[in-house]
């Protein structure tokens, strides 16, 4: 009988196995089309700023913390009138009006998006009056992907990039090549991943395989 425990054991802990070896094996996944990331990944968040209240041709400060699963950071701004960030929602000659971005109205600086429990990133983002940006995706300091792409302007605001199947993605940067231009971000997309049932499963097997020692000894 303790052998048949055993058994049942060893074989639930090579299920967890081969649940994880599934999980890792999903294959790393840069996209330029939002239809295809959709496809790929269709249970994300969306977070398009609408719930941001602006009147007129304004910016308006965003708390870093507002959003489940995304952190944004705080900054010194360059003209100083917006109290202390420079990570701000507004209308800025968007193709609607009803479209409002993540902008840092410091020239040439990174946009920074910060991330917890996340492993499938998307977004929308541009250029102010259109350019390069670089992307890069990390897990803490380590560079997942890091991509040039060349952007539509803000008043088109279409150019899509999204990530998947790197595992953990941390952080990402959008960062203008010309020095004198600037970054903005929307409708981005992202997963919180629950702890997986694979783990749930490997630490009851686990316990069983622990009570099962206990019962032996006794």
């Amino acid at each position: 009988m303790k052998s048949f425990k055993t058994s049942n054991v060893v074989s639930a802990l090579g299920c967890c196995a081969a649940l994880a070896l599934s999980v890792n094996a999903q294959a790393s996944q840069v996209f330029s089309d939002v239809g295809s990331f959709n496809a790929a990944n269709p249970v994300t968040t969306l977070i398009n700023f609408q719930d941001v209240t602006i009147t007129g041709e304004t910016s308006t400060t965003i708390d870093p913390n507002r959003y489940a699963g995304i952190t944004l950071p705080a900054a010194i701004n360059s003209d100083g009138n917006l109290a202390g960030t420079n990570f701000n929602a507004f209308p800025l000659g968007l193709p609607t009006a009803n479209t409002q971005v993540l902008f840092n109205d410091t020239a040439g600086s990174a946009l920074t998006l910060n991330f917890s429990n996340t492993t499938v990133v998307g977004l929308n983002l541009a250029i102010y009056s259109g350019g390069n940006a670089v992307v890069n995706a990390y897990d803490g300091s380590t560079l997942l992907s890091s991509q040039t792409i060349a952007t539509d302007a803000e008043n088109v605001f279409d150019t899509f990039i999204g990530f998947s199947g790197f595992g953990a993605i941390t952080s990402l940067t959008i960062t203008p090549t010309d020095p004198n231009l600037f970054a903005l971000a929307g409708n981005i997309q992202i997963n919180s991943v629950p702890v997986p049932g694979a783990a749930w499963l490997f630490g009851s097997a686990l316990g069983m395989l622990a009570f099962n020692r206990r019962s032996s000894r006794a």
